[in-house]
């Protein structure tokens, strides 16, 4: 069976006369799991077992060694969620962070979204 996983490649850098679609399609080409994973956009296409997408992504990006290539990779864990970006071998791993805001009474509303808890300056 194996972990699916949703992917989507963008170039962050890109210079004029630069086109993200021929950089991609040159990955697709060479790699069957970004071929699969991702159309030459870089748009995710359908959940794929790439599973050595950080590898691949790490060697390609050495062929543009100016480039910064962006990875968005969506597990089937709904926490499993990550950004990474990729320059000349080099990667920079940035996994979602979800933080929930601490009880604020001012903040609750009532069925009509009255605030009734809110200093609103009456005394």
């Amino acid at each position: 069976m194996g972990y699916y996983s949703w992917h989507c490649i963008d170039i962050i850098n890109l210079k004029e006369g630069q086109y993200p679609d021929e950089v991609i399609e040159e990955l697709r080409n060479n790699c069957e799991e970004a071929r699969r994973s991702v159309d030459y956009d870089g748009h995710g296409t359908e959940h794929s077992k790439w599973y050595d997408c950080h590898q691949d992504l790490l060697q390609f990006s050495k062929k543009y060694p100016e480039l910064i290539f962006q990875l968005y990779r969506e597990g089937e864990d709904r926490y499993d969620t990550v950004n990474a970006y990729f320059k000349n071998g080099c990667v920079q791993f940035c996994p979602a962070q979800i933080h929930y805001d601490e009880f604020d009474e001012e903040k609750l509303e009532d069925e009509n979204g009255n605030h009734p808890y809110a200093d609103n300056g009456n005394f």
